[in-house]
């Protein structure tokens, strides 16, 4: 019979926002775009980095978020937490997050980004 240990993150590190995939989020990172693989109110990693930054690096970065014809940009900080040069992926969290930039990070988990642009250019809404 053998014993199963279960060894838990600590709480420091362990997710506690809701991951999201796929949407039309980048980050401007030393003056490089890329994609977020995947990211949440507390973080965000790219697979795309061809720089090198030292974990624990605090970085002022650009959030861009695209809806239709419309792009939101937000200066925050983050605090690089993970960074792996051969499979170019750097995972950070962030330190400053000012309102505006969790409104617009809220309104894209929930949607809500998305449906007011539509409302914008109902048009699209119709796939015209």
């Amino acid at each position: 019979m053998s014993i199963t240990r279960v060894i838990a993150p600590q709480l420091k590190n362990r997710r506690r926002d809701r991951r999201r995939e796929h949407d039309p989020i980048e980050v401007k990172i030393e003056g490089e775009i890329c994609a977020c693989a995947d990211w949440s109110l507390g973080g965000f990693q790219v697979n795309t980095f061809e720089g090198f930054v030292l974990p624990g690096t605090v970085l002022p970065i650009t959030l861009i978020v695209t809806a239709g014809d419309h792009t939101l940009r937000h200066k925050v900080e983050c605090q690089v937490v993970r960074m792996d040069p051969g499979r170019r992926t750097l995972a950070a969290r962030f330190t400053t997050l000012p309102t505006d930039a969790v409104a617009t990070l809220e309104g894209v988990q929930t949607g809500r980004f998305r449906r007011a642009q539509l409302r914008k250019f109902p048009s699209r809404k119709r796939g015209r």
